[in-house]
């Protein structure tokens, strides 16, 4: 998964709806682009599916890992390497964040307004 510095971000699209998370310390924007490993589909679908209902609250997204990392999340102790650690207990596959990443795998956009802005700034 893209982790976009929350400052590269800002800087890139400036007038953005508010985005990141604080993970460990750091704030970071997260994509939703995502790489699979062959025949991981299957897999990892009904996991997928939750964590996409659950984007838009961290909270729900640390619960559905498990009680410590929610907990972690609470007191600003959740990392990055922590969920990438969990999702590999859940998954059974790896998953890597890649930092780094261009800001625009990070924009979400929810509305035809946030639309309009990423057209506008691509």
């Amino acid at each position: 998964m893209p982790v976009v510095s929350h400052a590269d971000f800002t800087s890139r699209f400036v007038a953005a709806p508010p985005a990141g998370i604080v993970l460990g310390g750091e704030r970071i924007v997260n994509g939703g682009i995502f790489l699979l490993p062959p025949r991981s589909r299957e897999r990892i679908a009904g996991v997928a599916a939750s964590f996409f209902r659950a984007r838009k609250a961290p909270w729900r997204m640390a619960s559905l890992i498990g009680a410590i990392p929610l907990l972690r999340l609470a007191t600003g102790r959740l990392s990055v390497a922590a969920i990438e650690r969990e999702a590999l207990r859940i998954v059974g596959v790896p998953c890597v964040a890649i930092r780094g990443c261009a800001s625009e795998l990070a924009f979400d956009a929810d509305t035809a307004e946030e639309y309009r802005y990423a057209c506008e700034n691509a």
